[in-house]
């Protein structure tokens, strides 16, 4: 009765439902088959905490239902990377402004990779980490590849210099260059001879495409 109550709460949100997986279902080849948006998952058995296990350093975002509050439930809920803990029975509205709000917050990239608030959490070296936006020096594409370049690090992800800027996430961000994105607030030099700009003490290049938008971030007036 909670699943197709829920079921009924996810269809008014305006979301859809890939798949209900049961007891006998193996969640692991879903989850990598279909990779899902959001997983939402009840405390109805003890088998629970075995199987989700697995996805506390993923990407994915999980919400538990619960029917009555439990403290070692929502403790549990807490250790995942991504996770909301709600108790049965809420206003479905309640469930809308979660969904809404993990799909506005949480994006997938590749894989492991995601960008959650002002962080982006990569696979680098083996090891998860969590970075900054503010702390990232400049982008550089190649082709659906972004490097990220922090400090001396660089980071690697599948995920395409368009499609990285265009969310919200990045809005500290500017694109100068086909290849090249850098802080905005962080420009400090333009040349409009030889077309660079410095930021963080490194040169670039930057396109006459984007010449303008460069312009308004240094608050100089535009040339038409």
């Amino acid at each position: 009765m909670l699943a197709d109550k829920i079921q009924d709460y996810i269809v008014q949100c305006g979301h859809s439902i890939s798949y209900q997986i049961t007891e006998e279902d193996s969640l692991a080849d879903f989850i990598d088959l279909n990779e899902p948006d959001v997983l939402i998952s009840s405390f109805d058995d003890a088998g629970e905490y075995t199987r989700l296990e697995p996805y506390m350093d993923r990407f994915l975002p999980v919400i538990f239902i619960d029917t009555q509050e439990n403290r070692d439930h929502y403790e549990f809920s807490s250790k995942f990377s991504v996770s909301r803990y709600i108790v049965y029975p809420f206003p479905m509205l309640s469930l809308k402004s979660i969904l809404d709000e993990l799909e506005d917050g949480v994006h997938h990239l590749y894989s492991h990779n995601y960008v959650k608030g002002r962080y982006i959490f990569v696979r680098h070296n083996n090891e998860f980490e969590k970075i900054n936006i503010a702390d990232i020096d400049y982008l550089y594409s190649e082709g659906n590849y972004t490097n990220i370049f922090v400090g001396n690090e660089k980071y690697v992800v599948k995920y395409s210099l368009s499609k990285l800027l265009a969310l919200s996430n990045f809005d500290i961000m500017i694109r100068i260059h086909r290849n090249h994105a850098v802080q905005k607030l962080d420009i400090e030099k333009l040349n409009f001879s030889n077309r660079t700009l410095i930021a963080r003490g490194t040169t670039f290049p930057f396109g006459r495409t984007y010449t303008k938008a460069i312009r308004r971030i240094m608050n100089l007036p535009s040339r038409d």
